[in-house]
């Protein structure tokens, strides 16, 4: 399922926006600032950008900027009271991919979301997920999922799980994993590590009943099935 942010201060619009892109089956966060959208820019993978200009604390174009770094195979639609071309094509030249004028039709809104997701969808071949139990991850978007199910997983949890899924017939070493996602061991990488495995943990516990993370020795962690399906796993 596609997850979509959506950036408006206007409180009334971003209900009724949210209300239209969630009946569409699109899971939607919102933002009412700059700084809470480059937060959750920053921290959490996406799908598609739609994006209010016209913010209380920053300029949206530069929005537009910062969630192509983070999400560069995602599309950016713009809705704005600016009407004027030069507006539009400074937009679509920083990267926007289409533009909605205020006010606007839901009903439009929602055709221009569905056809975004789809010229972007990704090829089904890229699409095939890494599996271990109930759970599959999906690399490109950084999603994990049970059955229908999402987890909610920042970035950096999301890469440490993929990590644990993909080396699951061995140990891995604290400062192996630190070494893959954060690309040094530092003190503080490592207390990041022990919040995000406790976390892991967590949700495992609670969504992922199959798959339990294990510490095998200090400093030392592996993902394990349960017993059912380890053996399972072992006669394939």
């Amino acid at each position: 399922m596609a997850k979509a942010l959506l950036v408006e201060d206007d409180p009334d619009i971003s209900q009724i926006a949210e209300a239209a892109v969630q009946a569409i089956g699109i899971i939607c966060d919102q933002a009412n600032s700059f700084e809470t959208s480059k937060s959750m820019i920053e921290t959490y993978p996406y799908e598609l950008l739609i994006l209010d200009l016209n913010l209380p604390d920053g300029n949206g174009i530069n929005l537009c900027t910062l969630f192509q770094k983070y999400n560069p195979r995602a599309p950016i639609l713009v809705l704005s009271a600016d009407d004027q071309v030069e507006t539009k094509i400074n937009l679509f030249n920083t990267g926007a991919q289409d533009y909605l004028t205020k006010p606007f039709n839901l009903e439009e809104l929602q055709a221009r979301v569905r056809s975004l997701l789809r010229r972007f969808e990704p090829p089904s071949e890229m699409e095939n997920g890494l599996n271990m139990g109930s759970l599959t991850l999906f690399s490109r978007r950084q999603i994990a999922s049970v059955g229908q199910v999402e987890l909610t997983l920042t970035k950096k949890e999301f890469q440490v799980l993929q990590l644990l899924v993909s080396q699951r017939h061995r140990d891995l070493s604290r400062d192996e994993i630190l070494a893959v996602c954060w690309g040094e061991s530092t003190d503080s990488k490592a207390a990041s590590l022990q919040v995000i495995l406790s976390k892991i943990r967590g949700i495992l516990s609670r969504q992922v009943p199959d798959l339990k993370l294990t510490s095998v020795s200090r400093g030392l962690y592996r993902l394990t099935n349960s017993p059912e399906e380890q053996k399972q796993e072992d006669l394939r």
